[in-house]
């Protein structure tokens, strides 16, 4: 998740929130997706959670991370707030923050780079070897 998805899983939220007589539908479609994103890319290494990337190629998740990736927990919490049943989506927002606050921690500027690499041994977020800078948007 990130540049290639995150606007699609926003929009769907966005209008299941705006618009209350659609709301069941969009609820039930944005929850179906979401689940399936986490269950698909999501994973964890060292206490890191992360939103990784597939490809079409491979049915592994890479373990990678755009700082994009970083709208989904705020997404998730809003999600939760709409349906407060849903409590993994809160414990789900609360690990990829630590992660993403990690992504900016981890640099001089303070500002992270576009693309992050989970190393596993040793455990440490490195930015993506082509993405040693931030693009400013």
């Amino acid at each position: 998740l990130g540049s290639g998805g995150d606007s699609f899983y926003e929009c769907i939220l966005k209008q299941a929130i705006l618009r209350p007589l659609s709301a069941g539908h969009l609820r039930s479609v944005f929850q179906n997706v979401t689940v399936s994103a986490i269950e698909k890319v999501g994973a964890e290494v060292d206490g890191f959670s992360f939103l990784g990337q597939c490809s079409i190629n491979s049915p592994e998740t890479m373990k990678r991370m755009e700082h994009l990736a970083c709208f989904a927990p705020a997404m998730l919490v809003l999600a939760y707030n709409e349906d407060r049943s849903q409590t993994a989506y809160l414990v789900e927002a609360e690990n990829l923050m630590r992660t993403c606050m990690h992504m900016y921690q981890v640099t001089q500027t303070g500002l992270a780079a576009e693309q992050y690499d989970i190393k596993v041994k040793p455990t440490k977020l490195t930015p993506a070897a082509r993405q040693k800078f931030s693009l400013l948007r």
